[in-house]
């Protein structure tokens, strides 16, 4: 790697990893900011570039979107997670908070109680 740079005028300093980022011009990182740790010593000529995805191939899809969601005025997210496996600790109460009224609540259960659920709230 020092035989390299050195052809290029590059004189290594400190860390390997580090030279190649604080001797590059422009670096592009794959990626986002909010994944990496933070580093307060991170370099301006970073340039975070989103993931490295694979060429998509064409394929014909229509947006997807039912139109019952207009007849509710406010839709909520409840989740319950993969830890606590108790449906009556929060969906359950906010399915009973919102029974009756014009708020659409999606619950996602993680699969635990999910049958039960349905057959008295759906």
């Amino acid at each position: 790697m020092k035989e390299t740079l050195a052809k290029f005028g590059i004189e290594p300093e400190g860390n390997l990893f580090d030279t190649l980022i604080q001797k590059s011009t422009l670096l592009l990182q794959s990626g986002t900011p909010s994944f990496e740790y933070y580093r307060g010593d991170l370099s301006k000529h970073i340039r975070f570039v989103g993931p490295l995805l694979p060429y998509p191939t064409v394929k014909k899809t229509t947006p997807w979107f039912d139109e019952r969601l207009n007849q509710y005025q406010k839709i909520i997210l409840v989740t319950q997670g993969t830890v606590e496996k108790d449906v009556n600790k929060i969906i359950v109460p906010t399915l009973e908070a919102f029974k009756g009224t014009d708020v659409l609540v999606v619950a996602t259960t993680g699969g635990i109680g999910t049958k039960e659920l349905k057959a008295k709230y759906a």
